[in-house]
């Protein structure tokens, strides 16, 4: 299984974005169901996104998202916390292969990180 911890600074959206922290988490919601990630959980700016079942093509299609995300303005500046998780099928719940994605983006500066 994979999935991604995405959450938003919502003081930070509304003190320097256009959008409002809640659309920006409706946009998130909506483009991660189009890709079937449903939500595994739910805090209000705060989503953890799963795989679809099929992980070695989900594989780079939320990698895809994470990027695609990356290139919106009012993403990077309000992104807190951008985490990946890859349990490289374990049938172990609790064994993961963790990224701080927000990290990558800033330091290989991609996208509006740039």
């Amino acid at each position: 299984m994979i999935k991604i911890e995405i959450e938003i600074d919502p003081e930070k959206a509304r003190r320097e974005c256009k959008y409002t922290p809640e659309s920006m988490m409706n946009c998130l919601d909506s483009t991660f169901a189009k890709a079937d990630f449903p939500i595994l959980e739910a805090d209000e700016f705060r989503r953890v996104y799963r795989d679809s079942g099929n992980v070695s093509e989900d594989f780079g299609v939320m990698t895809g998202l994470v990027f695609k995300f990356a290139e919106c303005d009012w993403f990077a500046k309000s992104a807190k916390k951008i985490i990946w998780y890859d349990n490289d099928d374990s049938n172990d719940p609790n064994v993961w292969n963790i990224e701080d994605c927000l990290k990558i983006l800033r330091e290989k500066r991609i996208g509006c990180y740039a």
